[in-house]
């Protein structure tokens, strides 16, 4: 920390007080700012960034005189003083002095006030002191101090700290985040003093009767964490219980219930877990009986920012790409923002939209978006957009380019018109309802384009890959007899494939067709991407050999680069190290791409055609599969890959919030391998809920990619509540629950007094399970559903109400 030191009684600070205050604050530098007061007239606002230090002294200063006599000594308090001050904290906040050094002689008095003047409540008041002992809190934002001292004898005054707190009262409150503690309702207001027992007899105990509701509400763009802290306990009597929700109010989403009796901290009983809020607002709601009280708790509430998704705006969508079949894409909405465009909207509120971007390859694709499970249920809704970016606006096109999901976790399907192929469009996802609080909304996307038989639909690969089933048709007759080349005629019978080469070196290979099949085949490239548009010219390598079954390929032992129904089936290799530059070869780089076309003059009969890689360039991996499963204390994720070129080693990597990445960690490659090879990897320390994996493969040369990402949820023993609904309800209610394993689960259902009026039994399956509550039998008005793990002892509290 840089030590920010404010001396208001403009004395000199000696050599020997500086060394004794670097030593005192050395071990919290770079951590915290020190204030420090030395009392004068006037009011004093108690500010600065977190967590800020406030030293309170007497008008002399800190470390005064050992002893009292009538006249005063080096930073001694003065004869005849008569000083009002004032501190002030932030609005919901109180303020607690804490004496660490007190001297006060006979006919000297230091009056504390609770508020902001002499006229406010008196705190208390001290006299011939030589120590003292209690704490005093506010009720309020002010405390005041009246210092008075006669013409006899004087002392060292005293040495104090002021401590800025929020404590538990009504209201909506902005949330300084330099601030630390939270303390609960008391006459005190202060941390860490009351009993320890029930009932309970301290005047820092918390209240009996109390029903407080009060909001903690941030800039906006940071969210709020609250950690119980160990070192003052954490207390609640039976009959009370404190709550805490994630959002502005008690009917937001609810974090976690304390139930009382509740005895932590100090005896050795574990603390309750610590809690985060989704959004920029968290809530604690207090309900304590006239029947017993005790010490009560003190937290810490820290903020943290808000990570905004990457495609926030359609300026930065996220690229998916269109094919058939298509690949479904995972996405979340959580702290999402509204865009400013487009206003026009099917259904729903878009105030927490992301957005998608992708190159039409068809004319009529079909974009699916479908809810899935996660803290919350999303009821997805899709908008097909058209650019510029910084001002896309709804579709024209036919079709449904605008829909919702009839139900939360359903898809939203648009089968839109009249596309351009080429042209670049975007989709714009968000939450039907009215998403202000960050749920961690999530949903995958699929976006359908193009079959192989058209450049368009065409596969990627990679040094490996096996062709099945058979090719009837060439879809779209996309090219002229001029880019054709050697193929006579165009395509008869096609599939289409994308190569990027990812290193320096040849490319080779061998294509083995059943017996008896005629297969041609034709290579474009090199291009800076994959876009078919690049196709203007003669293939690079052609070859329309009537082999009648025989292999061929490409191998540095030919010199051809073309040929027709005469040919071998075999061309000269890519780059061909031995070829003479008369042929105008070029040589194959990083990062190119090349697009392949194996044509069928006559129809596929169903088998296998085998193609391998012989050239000395890498192709990127192809993985096949990566999924993962959830266990009772573990995960795992497994994985596949249909051959590997220079593969080094595996990261794995693992994040709460699917945006913010870490190494768990790392597993060996196969480097080369031309056969499918399994991986598994067991997480034997899961985070509790949500689980975001992703795989990072590294080449030998040092280059990565990324795998999709696959979610998972591990609640151990826990019960983890999806969602209520509907609530409120008229009758039944639906229970989205979370379990981490197989079990029976006792159901309570309780009216606000506490009586149980249904007592069930519900098996449980490990994932997610839907329990079906009849109500219809109650009266109208607020009732507690209480759901316990009878293994664990774990119990979730929610509340319903029935209108």
């Amino acid at each position: 920390m840089n030590i920010a030191t404010i001396y208001r009684s403009f004395k000199i600070i000696t050599a020997t007080q500086l060394v004794l205050l670097l030593l005192v604050f050395a071990p919290f530098m770079s951590f915290a700012q020190t204030y420090n007061f030395s009392m004068t007239a006037g009011t004093q606002v108690l500010s600065g960034t977190a967590p800020s230090i406030y030293n309170f002294y007497d008008s002399g200063g800190n470390l005064g005189s050992a002893s009292c006599t009538a006249t005063p000594g080096v930073n001694d308090y003065s004869n005849n003083s008569n000083i009002v001050e004032t501190f002030t904290a932030g609005t919901g906040q109180n303020i607690v002095v804490t004496f660490s050094v007190a001297s006060i002689a006979a006919g000297d008095t230091l009056t504390i006030y609770d508020g902001a003047s002499v006229a406010s409540t008196k705190l208390a008041t001290y006299t011939n002191v030589s120590f003292i002992a209690t704490a005093t809190g506010t009720t309020g934002s002010s405390i005041t101090f009246k210092f008075t001292s006669d013409a006899a004898t004087v002392c060292k005054g005293w040495a104090a700290t002021l401590t800025r707190n929020y404590f538990m009262q009504p209201g909506s409150y902005f949330l300084d985040c330099s601030t630390a503690n939270f303390n609960d309702p008391s006459t005190a207001h202060q941390p860490a003093i009351g009993a320890t027992t029930c009932p309970g007899a301290s005047t820092g105990d918390y209240l009996d009767n109390s029903n407080i509701v009060e909001t903690f509400v941030t800039s906006g763009t940071t969210y709020v964490t609250v950690t119980w802290n160990n070192i003052n306990g954490f207390y609640l009597c039976s009959g009370d219980v404190l709550k805490v929700y994630d959002g502005p109010s008690n009917a937001s989403p609810l974090l976690q219930t304390n139930t009382g009796p509740i005895f932590a901290g100090f005896n050795g009983a574990t603390m309750p877990a610590a809690v985060s809020s989704s959004g920029s607002s968290i809530t604690f709601e207090f309900i304590s009986d006239g029947s017993s009280h005790s010490k009560g708790w003190n937290a810490s509430l820290a903020c943290t920012a808000i990570l905004i998704p990457a495609n926030n705006e359609c300026t930065t969508a996220t690229s998916i790409f269109a094919g058939s079949p298509c690949t479904a894409t995972a996405g979340t909405t959580k702290n999402a923002t509204q865009s400013t465009a487009p206003a026009t909207v099917c259904s729903g509120t878009p105030n927490d939209d992301v957005w998608y971007s992708f190159v039409a390859t068809t004319t009529n694709p079909t974009i699916t978006v479908t809810g899935t499970a996660s803290t919350s249920s999303m009821q997805p809704v899709a908008q097909l957009c058209v650019g510029p970016a910084a001002t896309p606006t709804q579709s024209t096109l036919g079709g449904t380019v605008c829909a919702a999901a009839a139900a939360p976790l359903g898809s939203a399907i648009l089968n839109p018109t009249g596309l351009t192929v080429g042209t670049t469009y975007y989709v714009r996802v968000f939450d039907s309802g009215n998403n202000s609080t960050g749920n961690a909304y999530t949903f995958t996307i699929c976006i359908t384009g193009a079959t192989q038989q058209d450049c368009a639909g065409a596969l990627d690969v990679n040094s490996y890959f096996t062709l099945t089933g058979t090719a009837t048709s060439y879809g779209t007759q996309e090219y002229s007899s001029t880019t054709f080349g050697c193929l006579v005629g165009g395509e008869h019978r096609s599939l289409w494939y994308k190569m990027k080469v990812t290193s320096v070196g040849t490319i080779g290979f061998t294509l083995t067709p059943a017996a008896g099949q005629d297969i041609d085949f034709a290579i474009w490239g090199p291009y800076a991407n994959s876009n078919c548009s690049n196709i203007t010219t003669a293939p690079l390598r052609c070859t329309f050999a009537a082999n009648g079954g025989s292999a061929g390929g490409l191998s540095d032992s030919y010199f051809d680069g073309t040929e027709g129904a005469g040919g071998d089936g075999w061309l000269r290799s890519i780059g061909c190290p031995t070829c003479t530059s008369t042929y105008g070869e070029t040589a194959v780089a990083a990062n190119q791409y090349y697009i392949f076309l194996i044509d069928g003059w006559s129809s596929f009969n169903g088998s296998s055609l085998s193609l391998v890689w012989t050239g000395s360039s890498s192709l990127p991996i192809t993985l096949s599969d990566f999924y993962g499963q959830t266990f009772l204390d573990y995960n795992l994720l497994n994985w596949s890959t249909l051959s590997e070129f220079n593969n080094d080693f595996w990261t794995i990597e693992r994040s709460a919030d699917g945006e913010t990445f870490e190494t768990i960690s790392t597993m060996d490659g196969y480097e080369l391998s031309t056969t499918m090879r399994d991986y598994q990897y067991y997480d034997r320390s899961p985070l509790s809920g949500n689980n975001y994996y992703r795989l990072k493969q590294t080449d030998i040369g040092g280059a990565y990619t990324y795998s999709n990402v696959v979610l998972l949820k591990n609640y151990g023993e826990e019960i983890a509540v999806q969602d209520i609904y509907p609530n409120p309800t008229n009758g039944a209610i639906t229970v989205n629950l979370y379990s981490g394993e197989s079990y029976n689960c006792v159901v309570h259902v309780m009216d606000e007094t506490g009586k149980m009026l249904m007592d069930l039994n519900q098996p449980l399956e490990q994932g997610n399970n839907y329990l079906q509550i009849d109500l219809h039998q109650f009266h109208n008005g607020i009732y507690f559903l209480q759901l316990i793990n009878p293994r664990s002892g774990d119990v979730v509290t929610k509340k319903v109400v029935k209108m």
